[in-house]
């Protein structure tokens, strides 16, 4: 009922309008399908032609995706200006369901590790507000100051697989039970798990 409601309601803007450009049009639907949060199909063009729109800074992307959206004339609906004024007066609620943002939301935590506590980091897998054509495809895990930081964990290896891996994708490390005595230490082996920092995806 829902999506038929909006399929309507986006036919009666652009019926209404005497005649609308591609990019007014577009800029139209953009503007009903960002204020909904449950996007139907139809949406799927104007919202892709919305998230196209980026510039170097985040700055300059808000700005051009403004330009975007006041290209539609909104003089005869007061609904859709209704709704035009409330995304353009809020610059940041149209793109907290954009994948570039959502993976640089950095979650931060403190965790337990040899009886001390240090910092843990992850991207955040909550979204700010309801976002229907997103994914959070990572582990939830969070990771270790040093291992967030150098972009990998390690993982203890036997000897044989360590030797069939790339040099640059393993790590040996020689660790000692007792410093003062050298016989005490022996060479572990690792590989590197590369920590995938882009978890949000378009779906």
């Amino acid at each position: 009922m829902k999506k038929i409601f909006f399929i309507c309601l986006i036919f009666n803007v652009l019926l209404n309008a005497k005649e609308l450009s591609k990019n007014e049009s577009l800029s139209c639907e953009a503007i009903l399908c960002l204020s909904s949060v449950k996007r139907p199909s139809e949406c799927s063009n104007a919202i892709k032609h919305y998230y196209s729109i980026v510039a170097k800074k985040p700055s300059d992307t808000i700005k051009k995706r403004k330009k975007f959206l006041s290209l539609c004339p909104v003089e005869n609906n007061k609904e859709l200006s209704d709704l035009k004024d409330k995304i353009l007066n809020d610059e940041y609620l149209y793109d907290k369901c954009d994948i570039s943002y959502l993976n640089k939301r950095v979650e931060k935590k403190a965790i337990l590790l040899d009886n001390r506590f240090e910092k843990a980091y992850r991207i955040n897998p909550k979204t700010e507000i309801p976002c229907e054509n997103v994914k959070y495809i990572c582990s939830k895990e969070f990771y270790r100051q040093d291992e967030w930081q150098r972009g990998y964990k390690l993982i203890k290896i036997p000897l044989k697989e360590y030797e069939k891996l790339p040099k640059d994708q393993t790590k040996s490390i020689l660790e000692c039970s007792d410093i003062s005595e050298k016989n005490h230490c022996k060479t572990k082996y690792y590989k590197k798990e590369m920590i995938n920092k882009s978890c949000w995806v378009n779906q």
